[in-house]
């Protein structure tokens, strides 16, 4: 069982919201600003073709997440067919972190995951990765740890089951 609060957080969450914030799917003409942003935090994330997020907007797996009409974070995921959502990528400008807006991204992403019918995300990154504490935080636990095929990294699998208790 996740223990996240989503009481508390639903209410931050509409809050956020209701202000200057808005998630919304990502279009096309936004790519030079999500790019902008994934290249500034390539060392967190790592490299993003333009292509590749081309392809996630046109496939509808990539939502940005806008302060005052400025988009500051995106999360880029896919639907499996089964009953598992990917995350790929999550990021939030350096400027933006610690405010809650990576945050709501993954509530986003919960509730869509849970509206398609999923049961689980799942997410890797680097053993060594900065985001380990925030994972917690959201309610994800590590599934296992593996060494990449490719590159040699060590990698944590972090899941975070979906039932009706979490959302």
């Amino acid at each position: 069982m996740n223990n996240f609060n989503y009481e508390k957080y639903n209410s931050d969450f509409d809050r956020m919201l209701n202000s200057d914030v808005e998630v919304t799917k990502a279009r096309l003409e936004e790519v030079p600003q999500i790019k902008s942003i994934a290249d500034k935090n390539k060392n967190l994330i790592g490299f993003i073709l333009r292509g590749s997020l081309v392809e996630s907007i046109e496939k509808e797996n990539l939502v940005v997440l806008k302060y005052k009409k400025i988009i500051i974070g995106f999360i880029n995921y896919h639907h499996r067919k089964d009953s598992q959502t990917t995350l790929y990528e999550i990021c939030v400008d350096e400027n933006n972190r610690n405010k809650g807006y990576g945050k709501i991204l993954i509530n986003y992403l919960l509730q869509e995951a849970k509206s398609q019918k999923k049961k689980t995300l799942l997410l890797n990154c680097p053993i060594d990765g900065i985001a380990h504490s925030f994972y917690l935080r959201c309610g994800f636990k590590i599934k296992s740890t593996r060494t990449h095929t490719k590159n040699g990294k060590k990698l944590v699998t972090w899941v975070y089951k979906l039932d009706d208790n979490n959302t």
